[in-house]
């Protein structure tokens, strides 16, 4: 039978966001933007142009939509002819995105010929990239701003980034010289909120964008070398080393910690839960286990282009068990983990 086995991670210091607050809804305009790009010379769109401008159909129930359209070439041929074929490039779009049926409040169209360069007309791959179309597609939409602050137990403020991410949209910022950031996201969603100070380790916390001061107790734990710190939300099946779906968000968030942190080495120790028996030895499969865990998370974090030269892993079997006899789910839970201990910061 197959089940699924949490992971978690031990903090002795943890450090607390304090109130975090998220305004009244506002109406505000959101864009949605995308590209297409030409063959020279040529109006006509591509088949992946028209992939691309399907997308907008997603907002063919929308109202209020205001629609800009601006239209590039590369260099060859005169300018005057570039301008008409800019043009043209901008009419043939219009007339592609009015056909999926939108409804759409107001159309501005600019076209520019080769007057705005993107990059290079010394090269192909430069001519191509400016031989493009610009479409914007605006929609008014309830936003609240969420505000907080980031600090330390001492109450001292944090760098940090931050992230918060709904189902349908993912906004980022970092905080000021006071610990205080200020995002605009969709009204009257779930949120992940994200923080990644400098020099400490993540944490994540889920909310409500509804209107009101929320109490976000998130831990921080400062990164020194030999210390070990916390991940939450890994879920591997049971007595395999194969992580489910749902724990790929924290391997995302990992992947983001180490990105912020270049000069960061680790070691990922696994674990496993065989309480009230000896120690197993190397060549067993559960002590084999304990390592292809770490190992899965180390190789996941090489493939995203982690260099190997800062990170390590090992098992270490049952041999430092939290509770060597463990006898409920939650001290089960508590000695099958996987920690991340820092080798240098």
């Amino acid at each position: 039978m197959k089940y699924a086995i949490s992971i978690l991670f031990f903090s002795f210091l943890s450090y607390a966001l304090l109130a975090q607050t998220v305004s009244e809804p506002i109406i505000d305009y959101v864009d949605f933007k995308v590209e297409v790009f030409f063959e020279t010379g040529s109006a006509q769109l591509t088949n992946e142009a028209e992939f691309v401008l399907k997308k907008l159909s997603q907002y063919k129930e929308q109202k209020g939509l205001n629609l800009r359209i601006t239209a590039h070439t590369d260099s060859i041929g005169s300018v005057a002819a570039n301008k008409q074929l800019s043009e043209n490039r901008a009419i043939t779009v219009k007339d592609n995105i009015i056909s999926l049926g939108l409804d759409i409040d107001s159309l501005s169209i600019n076209h520019f010929g080769e007057e705005q360069p993107r990059s290079v007309n010394e090269n192909e791959q430069g001519r191509k990239d400016n031989r493009r179309c610009t479409v914007v597609l605006s929609y008014p939409k309830r936003l609240v701003w969420v505000s907080g602050v980031v600090q330390d137990s001492l109450s001292q403020p944090l760098a940090a980034k931050v992230i918060i991410k709904t189902k349908e949209s993912e906004d980022k910022t970092e905080t000021d010289s006071l610990g205080k950031y200020r995002l605009k996201v969709p009204f009257n969603k779930v949120a992940s909120l994200e923080i990644y100070p400098e020099d400490h380790f993540y944490d994540t916390k889920m909310f409500k964008t509804t209107p009101g001061e929320k109490e976000l107790k998130m831990n921080f734990q400062p990164l020194k070398v030999g210390r070990k710190i916390r991940l939450n939300n890994f879920y591997f099946v049971g007595n395999q080393a194969v992580l489910l779906k749902k724990s790929k968000p924290e391997l995302l968030r990992l992947f983001q910690f180490m990105e912020n942190m270049p000069n960061l080495k680790i070691n990922i120790i696994g674990h496993i839960n065989e309480p009230g028996l000896r120690p197993v030895i190397r060549t067993s499969p559960n002590f084999q286990l304990s390592e292809n865990r770490a190992k899965l998370i180390y190789t996941y974090l090489l493939k995203q282009g982690i260099a190997d030269d800062r990170m390590q892993y090992e098992g270490k079997g049952n041999w430092e068990m939290k509770f060597p006899l463990a006898k409920t789910e939650y001290q089960m839970e508590l000695n099958r983990r996987v920690e991340i201990t820092v080798l240098k910061k």
